[in-house]
């Protein structure tokens, strides 16, 4: 909806001209699954980005009372809702552990200009699904779907055998392995809608490397957008609705999706990846009372 127009004060503040209208947006999430076309029933993206975001789209409000591993936001276009599942910084443990163990707080390039990210993949891309059982928990500030705040981060399972590249791997996987139960739950609420593929974006859309492992975990294929600013994008689709550019927004913003590369799953590293993810579903149970007492145990204020 318009809601106003530019004043003759911020016209001069800011350039732009005195009436240009102001519209009212939506939030960056809600943004961005409308411009990567998320809005159709049974479609379902994946913004891998800060905030890892898995999301779905229905035209059912159906909360996930029993498991609480989705929350439902409501799309940008009217009648239709996002149940998502996300895990607070996992995009932020990516830059974290680079920036820690990878780059020597470095910026996230190598000496010769290249990606301090895509040589971790490529170091990583030699280990086999699993990590060599190496398992990471990513809620390194608590978990959110479903929510317990006393969650950190967690490694388990390494020896002296396991190098860099393990825990780095482990890190792309544990964020798959809590999707792949969240698609799960989605499934169970949603049996009308089967989903078929996964759109990704955001910067985490790059690695060709997680896109190939979420592929293989979820057991459905993973198609990589050509572009990362899709929240930006999505409140300009939104404008020009507003204004009359596009007369329906679900027409306009499919108009955009254009797909960079696919990523099949392979059904050996599935069956493999599966007991996995069960695996990680289970640690997560036995270590909440670990974190319990952690959060309970004095810090040293010296």
């Amino acid at each position: 909806d318009i809601v106003g127009g530019i004043s003759v004060e911020m016209a001069a503040a800011t350039g732009l001209l005195q009436g240009t209208p102001v519209v009212a947006g939506c939030g960056d999430q809600s943004a961005g699954l409308l411009a990567a076309g998320v809005n159709i029933p049974g479609r379902m993206g994946d913004s891998a980005g800060t905030y890892p975001v898995l999301a779905f789209c229905t035209d059912q409000f159906r909360p996930d009372m029993a498991g609480q591993r989705t929350e439902i936001i409501p799309s940008a276009i009217p009648g239709l809702w996002n149940p998502i599942s996300l895990i607070i910084g996992g995009g932020l443990t990516h830059h974290w552990f680079q920036e820690q163990f990878a780059a020597g707080g470095q910026p996230e390039t190598t000496h010769d200009g290249g990606s301090v990210y895509a040589v971790l993949d490529e170091q990583a891309a030699r280990i086999g699904p699993g990590s060599e059982k190496v398992f990471f928990i990513p809620h390194m500030a608590g978990r959110a779907c479903p929510t317990n705040t006393d969650y950190r981060g967690m490694w388990i399972g390494f020896s002296w055998t396991h190098r860099r590249e393990h825990f780095y791997r482990s890190i792309l996987e544990a964020i798959a392995y809590d999707q792949y139960h969240a698609l799960q739950s989605l499934k169970a609420a949603f049996p009308e809608s089967p989903v078929q593929e996964v759109l990704v974006y955001s910067g985490g859309a790059r690695s060709a490397l997680w896109n190939q492992i979420k592929a293989d975990v979820m057991g459905v294929p993973y198609l990589a957008l050509d572009r990362e600013d899709l929240g930006a994008l999505g409140a300009a689709i939104l404008a020009g609705h507003a204004v009359g550019i596009y007369d329906n927004l679900g027409t306009a913003s499919q108009q955009f999706v254009t797909v960079a590369q696919r990523f099949e799953p392979r059904a050996a590293e599935h069956a493999t990846y599966v007991k996995c993810a069960e695996y990680y579903e289970r640690l997560l149970s036995h270590s909440e009372p670990a974190y319990h007492e952690l959060v309970a145990l004095p810090e040293w204020r010296g």
